[in-house]
């Protein structure tokens, strides 16, 4: 690049670990390289964060590359300079879509360690052979962080071992001991003052006519935190406060199909076994409506699932059996349920929704994307969690700015209607009925805008109480990847999370047996696609997240029981696999299955039919 030319602007992309230091040598270095070509670099153009471990674009992009893409389509810098092939990337993947990504906006990138650009900044022409051999130096990163994976496992047992809690979340009431000893400074000890809050949640929900609710709002305001209802739960139900053990569960990076590893920490208890007891037995008592009655079948998608037509919660209904001496048919060795519309069962309504979802496959559907899709917090680094935390306040301070500007419109009919009565009153005797009229149909008119808006508000509400409550379970979740392996066949452990992710379920009918459930969760909006044709023992669902498609309703005025010229319209499409001769902006259900296919978004779930010998039970 000539040194005379006009002088354009860069960008830098700047990743480390939690080091000060490397993040601002490779800012200085860069810089450095920067002046070379002549380029100025603002404060605003240097994109960078602490951040370790592999990226993945099929769940999301790191905080850096979206803003740093951002900034490039909106045409802020000219060029972009990254330290090393690693610090863009170390997910083979992942590294190849963010260097097409911008190929395609035309902006060359330079990598100081290979001292390259992708795109040729004189003649504008992209340098295909090293672009190539970006691939290779990918793979090479990627391999280079699994052996740190190893590394760092072996180092995690060995602590573990130790009875020091090296990661995993530290329980509400507990510490580490600190210091400079690397023997012990990662035991649990108590922390006296927060040791305080869980005794107080305890006595106060034993007391006389404490519940969930009063506690929660009882120990905010005593110790000004925010302490949710389902906090106060979380904390009531935690052996490890009178057994003064936590289990965590280890893979080995290196040997998958290995069983899970346990590693039990013990540190001092908090609280005896009674009161423990005590707490269990009245929550029993105390059951929310969301929650199973004692003793009776754990559904996780209880109170989940809504009727698209009259939005009433679907019931699950015993399936009789259909073979000889089999009461009860038996799928994957337990009794099989059906969900049908609540306000269908009881003729309380002329609910027209004919949908009959099977549960065992429903279940098994949705517990598959909730691993694979709405659990990616699970091991997150701190400083991870910590950015995750920081976007959803952002949406949240998002929606809040909303609400006092419909708050606006809604004063605003105010006047309108004033004017309009005003009117009404001034108006000669012979215009008296027209200006009557006018007035009423104002009236109207304003009803249904004001309507409107506070329904918006609503909406809002809902929303911003939603995504208060996923703040609070990115910041005191304990979820590891080992622990969701241990639950697969403890459904209350299971139903926990359902409700803490998923806030409903809409199925809607393709033709008999086929469906879309649309699921609105913590982490946005997904599409189901479910063939409940399908016949053996392995199945297989597919999805598709939102931002990546629409879903489009043959006719958006009226629902039908069965919508079979429904279609999907894909959307940023730069980022996904696509197949050739086929129509994105109008895509059929089994068009959409192929594309989800060859994207990874499927849904494997097992479907064992199983006759019951004891048909008199």
């Amino acid at each position: 690049m000539a040194s005379e030319r006009i002088q354009k602007r860069a960008a830098f992309l700047v990743r480390c670990s939690t080091d000060k230091q490397d993040y601002e040598r490779q800012v200085e270095d860069l810089r450095v390289v920067a002046d070379k070509f002549n380029l100025s670099v603002s404060e605003d153009n240097i994109f960078g964060e602490y951040i370790t471990g592999r990226d993945d674009t099929t769940k999301s992009d790191r905080l850096s590359i979206i803003k740093l893409r951002e900034a490039a389509e909106a045409r802020k810098f000219e060029f972009i300079l990254v330290a090393e092939v690693s610090r863009m990337s170390r997910d083979s993947v992942s590294g190849r879509v963010y260097v097409r990504q911008f190929c395609n906006l035309g902006i060359p990138i330079y990598f100081r360690d290979k001292m390259k650009w992708t795109i040729n900044p004189d003649t504008m022409k992209e340098d295909e052979s090293f672009i190539k051999e970006l691939g290779l130096y990918f793979d090479g990163a990627a391999e280079y962080l699994k052996s740190m994976k190893t590394q760092i496992a072996s180092g995690r047992r060995s602590s573990l071992r130790n009875n020091q809690l090296v990661f995993g979340h530290v329980p509400l009431g507990y510490k580490k001991r600190g210091g400079k000893d690397k023997k012990h400074k990662s035991e649990l000890v108590i922390d006296e003052d927060q040791a305080k809050i869980v005794k107080d949640i305890f006595a106060m929900y034993l007391a006389e006519g404490g519940t969930l609710k009063s506690v929660a709002l009882a120990i905010s305001a005593k110790y000004n935190i925010r302490k949710t209802v389902s906090g106060v739960q979380q904390i009531l139900a935690r052996k490890e406060y009178y057994t003064g053990e936590y289990t965590i569960y280890m893979r080995d990076p290196d040997n998958s199909d290995k069983p899970l590893e346990p590693f039990t920490i013990t540190f001092e208890p908090l609280i005896d076994q009674k009161t423990y007891d005590a707490a269990v037995k009245k929550r029993q008592l105390n059951k929310t409506y969301k929650a199973p009655y004692p003793k009776q079948k754990v559904h996780l998608l209880s109170k989940l699932i809504k009727c698209p037509f009259c939005g009433h919660s679907f019931s699950p209904r015993v399936r009789s059996g259909d073979k000889q001496g089999e009461r009860y048919r038996h799928i994957n060795g337990n009794i099989t349920y059906s969900w049908i519309c609540m306000t269908r069962i009881n003729n309380a309504g002329d609910c027209l929704s004919r949908i009959n979802l099977n549960n065992e496959k429903t279940e098994a559907i949705v517990w598959e994307l909730i691993k694979k899709e709405l659990l990616s917090f699970i091991d997150l680094q701190k400083d991870t969690r910590t950015e995750k935390i920081f976007q959803l306040k952002q949406r949240i301070a998002d929606a809040k700015a909303q609400i006092p500007l419909y708050q606006q419109e809604i004063n605003k009919t105010d006047n309108i209607i004033k004017r309009a009565y005003q009117a009404y009153l001034s108006a000669p005797e012979e215009a008296m009925d027209i200006a009557l009229q006018n007035y009423n149909e104002t009236i109207s008119k304003v009803k249904k805008i004001r309507d409107d808006y506070n329904k918006e508000i609503t909406i809002l509400k809902d929303r911003i109480k939603t995504l208060e409550g996923t703040i609070e379970y990115y910041s005191q979740s304990n979820i590891t990847s080992e622990y969701i392996s241990s639950i697969e066949n403890n459904n209350e452990e299971k139903r926990k999370i359902f409700l803490q992710l998923i806030e409903k379920v809409i199925p809607f009918s393709i033709s008999p047996g086929v469906f879309i459930l649309e699921l609105i969760t913590i982490n946005g909006k997904y599409y189901i696609l479910f063939d409940s044709n399908q016949r053996g023992e392995k199945r297989v669902a597919h999805y598709i997240a939102a931002p990546f498609a629409t879903w489009h309703i043959e006719n958006e005025d009226e629902l039908k029981c069965f919508e079979p010229n429904s279609f999907f319209k894909l959307k940023n499409e730069d980022i996904i696999a696509l197949i050739s001769g086929l129509n994105t902006d109008h895509l059929s259900f089994c068009e959409m299955e192929a594309i989800c296919e060859v994207n990874g978004w499927n849904l494997p779930y097992n479907y064992i039919y199983n006759i019951s010998h004891h048909g008199h039970n």
